[in-house]
């Protein structure tokens, strides 16, 4: 009897533990599951199971690679698995020869692109943006991000080109007008550079990017030596309910004389991935109110500082401090 009823209680215990234990996921499933969501490292896990089953093959396959790709850019900011993965993409969709009703490969070149930029490798960029807007020339942010990677070269002409392709076929984004207003402004063409950053303001003027313009223009105005803006933009900024506390409130008020250096890195200590991002903006603008003072050797401190391989690239005009020291005549 006792033997009987330990068995019992032993198929008792084991079909419990099978309820209790999630089934192994499927490729099918784990297929659906690579992908955005709200668990990036769960979907690259999806990714990963998927690519690992040997049950896909061809485009199927490459787009695997090139969900997982967008996830390591996106959200772990690992460029190099990254690029990997869009490599991987790349190959498959180009062998297997399937007839897509949309290309898939334009965007991978572009990510790509993308994460050479992010690596500081401007000429392997270049060739992958060339590459996607051969393949379409509407292939979103294409000639933009081909500008920058132009811009962060020195090649100001190119990037003026690139960013104005950009605006003819997409004459809404106030982006490309302020990235143009920027390369204009390096290129010494201060009166293009007002009009493109004055365009720029016309566009989504209660945007937090609105800021940014009003910087920008202040410093357009102050080399051209015509009047600040800046103080009006902290009203208007007031009268929308916003406190020049918030960022990029501290950068107007160093540039209007009414904090310190230090009194701006300690706003920009906030919690990353925005403390990076910020104390990279904080270093360039301190930089510009060094200029103003006329000590070039700190100005070029900051600058290289705003230059650093770890600040994001990410906002208009992200590759300025890299020009500021060109016409300083300083090494990164």
């Amino acid at each position: 009897m006792n033997r009987i009823w330990c068995a019992f209680a032993l198929s008792v215990m084991l079909a419990g533990a099978m309820a209790t234990t999630p089934a192994a996921a499927s490729p099918a499933s784990d297929q659906s599951d690579c992908g955005y969501g709200p668990q990036p490292d769960a979907a690259i896990a999806a990714c990963s199971r998927a690519i690992a089953s040997g049950r896909f093959r061809g485009g199927d396959l490459g787009e695997l690679h090139g969900k997982r790709a967008d996830l390591y850019y996106r959200f772990k900011q690992d460029y190099d698995r990254a690029i990997a993965d869009y490599t991987r993409a790349i190959q498959l969709y180009a062998a297997s020869r399937e007839d897509l009703l949309l290309d898939p490969l334009p965007e991978l070149y572009r990510g790509r692109g993308d994460a050479y930029v992010k690596k500081g490798e401007y000429d392997r960029a270049i060739a992958d943006y060339n590459e996607a807007i051969k393949r379409d020339r509407n292939v979103l942010w294409g000639y933009h991000s081909r500008g920058d990677a132009y811009a962060a070269k020195g090649e100001l002409n190119r990037a003026i080109s690139d960013y104005s392709d950009a605006i003819q076929l997409h004459p809404t984004n106030d982006t490309y007008y302020l990235s143009r207003g920027i390369a204009h402004l390096y290129s010494g063409a201060l009166g293009k550079a007002q009009g493109d950053i004055v365009q720029a303001s016309t566009m989504q003027p209660s945007s937090p990017l609105d800021l940014y313009k009003t910087l920008w223009l202040d410093l357009v105005n102050v080399r051209a030596k015509q009047p600040s803006v800046l103080a009006q933009a902290i009203l208007r900024m007031e009268g929308m309910g916003f406190s020049k506390k918030l960022w990029p409130g501290p950068l107007m008020q160093l540039l209007l004389g009414q904090s310190t250096p230090d009194d701006v890195l300690a706003a920009a200590e906030t919690p990353p991935p925005q403390k990076l991002q910020q104390t990279c903006e904080a270093n360039f603008f301190i930089g510009q109110m060094a200029l103003r003072q006329g000590t070039k050797d700190e100005a070029a401190r900051r600058f290289r500082l705003a230059a650093a391989k770890d600040c994001p690239k990410v906002r208009a005009g992200w590759w300025a401090a890299s020009a500021e020291l060109k016409a300083l005549g300083a090494s990164r």
